[in-house]
């Protein structure tokens, strides 16, 4: 008699962008972005996210992939750093991040992977080499978004 077998359905590139689409509505819910908000995106698949952006009438936002110079360095009110996977992919991320930030910006993280392998102080640490301090922090049932902005003093400095 024939049995059926059920068998894990293959995660193609419909499960990739429901992930990518709900990491854009826990980044948006962290911190939403005004019309006027220039924004820019930092991680390995910003396409979903810059869209994610423009979607909620985010005019200005520009993708950049990690491990890449972006041609111009137009400051950002607001940067998503999307998931990074170690500890130096944040420590790149964070300093294009910090070169493009206006003084009143915002960073917003996705730290998931890395507060999974059990790194979230260690991430605090580069946040606040950094000169930022953490905001926020937002948790959905997927996703653990920190929000950081420049330290009061340094904020008034720059």
């Amino acid at each position: 008699m024939p049995r059926l077998i059920e068998a894990t359905p293959d995660p193609g590139p419909c499960m990739t962008a429901e992930r990518e689409a709900a990491l854009g509505d826990d980044m948006i819910a962290a911190a939403p972005p005004r019309p006027e908000t220039h924004a820019v995106v930092i991680g390995h698949h910003t396409l979903p996210l810059v869209l994610s952006l423009m979607h909620r009438g985010c005019a200005a936002v520009a993708g950049l992939r990690l491990g890449t110079r972006a041609p111009d360095v137009e400051p950002a009110d607001l940067a998503w750093i999307a998931d990074p996977h170690s500890n130096a992919e944040l420590d790149e991320a964070m300093d294009t991040a910090c070169h493009r930030l206006g003084p009143q910006g915002r960073v917003v993280l996705d730290v998931t992977a890395l507060a999974q392998a059990g790194g979230l102080a260690s991430v605090q640490r580069q946040i606040a080499a950094f000169g930022l301090c953490i905001a926020s922090i937002g948790e959905s049932s997927s996703h653990l978004i920190l929000v950081a902005m420049r330290a009061p003093a340094l904020a008034r400095a720059a």
